[in-house]
């Protein structure tokens, strides 16, 4: 497991938090990290909106000469609270970790505090680990094929294929590809394309990102490539998505 330390190793992760992070309300970061262990997004989401509303004028003490590093400082505290809601939640102490290290290196690649905003990774955290507690309460996967979907939602914005994949986790193209269709009855590509355009829904009813911009983000080919697809699996249009609202 990677270590995070703080800048002073004198300090506590919880002491060091204190010192990044704003003035909100302990009960309400509370209501929003219990939340994962009810394995629902849905709630999850609902409790995500309710804490940025209720700490909406929150003040951060940022680092003025280093803002990315701030926020990445941020992003790896709350992986390590949900990860700890997680093993709480019953998850497996080593799946729980694997998952945090896996976001930590994501973390590390972001660029820009732009970037990090623009895909939402806060909340993408925390479903995330909400995933993992649904999968422990109702999967029955192999660690393979749960490592193989938690790498997939984790990189949804790059350019994933089946080799990538399959090289990632040292087997074969064949061999991955008829393991995971066996044991969740849908292929690689087929759940890649789903999870993509899970993404953009929650995207198109959380941002105010265009649909190019989403499109882009989410590595499509094109506009027209996202249209059609978004249209195949939802049986709606993104625009029409978009003023009906559903989810």
């Amino acid at each position: 497991m990677i270590d995070i330390a703080p800048p002073n190793d004198s300090l506590s992760l919880l002491e060091y938090s204190s010192q990044l992070q704003t003035h909100h309300s302990y009960s309400d970061e509370q209501t929003l990290l219990s939340s994962i262990k009810t394995g629902d997004k849905h709630i999850v989401i609902n409790a995500y909106k309710q804490f940025q509303i209720h700490n909406a004028y929150e003040s951060f003490l940022a680092m003025k000469n280093n803002r990315l590093r701030h926020e990445k400082n941020m992003l790896i505290i709350i992986a390590t609270l949900c990860t700890r809601e997680a093993i709480q939640a019953g998850v497996n102490d080593k799946k729980a970790y694997l998952l945090s290290d896996q976001w930590i290196n994501t973390i590390e690649k972001h660029t820009s505090v732009e970037n990090i905003i623009n895909q939402n990774v806060r909340l993408n955290i925390l479903l995330n680990f909400t995933s993992l507690v649904k999968t422990k309460k109702y999967s029955k996967l192999s660690h393979l094929i749960f490592e193989v979907q938690t790498y997939i939602q984790i990189h949804i914005y790059e350019n994933l294929s089946i080799v990538k994949i399959a090289k990632q986790f040292k087997y074969s193209q064949n061999y991955l590809s008829t393991r995971f269709k066996k044991e969740t009855n849908e292929t690689l590509k087929q759940y890649i394309i789903k999870t993509k355009i899970t993404e953009a829904k929650r995207l198109l009813l959380s941002t105010q990102l265009s649909l190019m911009d989403i499109s882009t983000l989410l590595n499509f080919k094109d506009y027209t490539r996202f249209s059609h697809t978004f249209k195949r699996i939802t049986g709606t249009s993104p625009k029409q998505f978009i003023s009906t609202k559903k989810y």
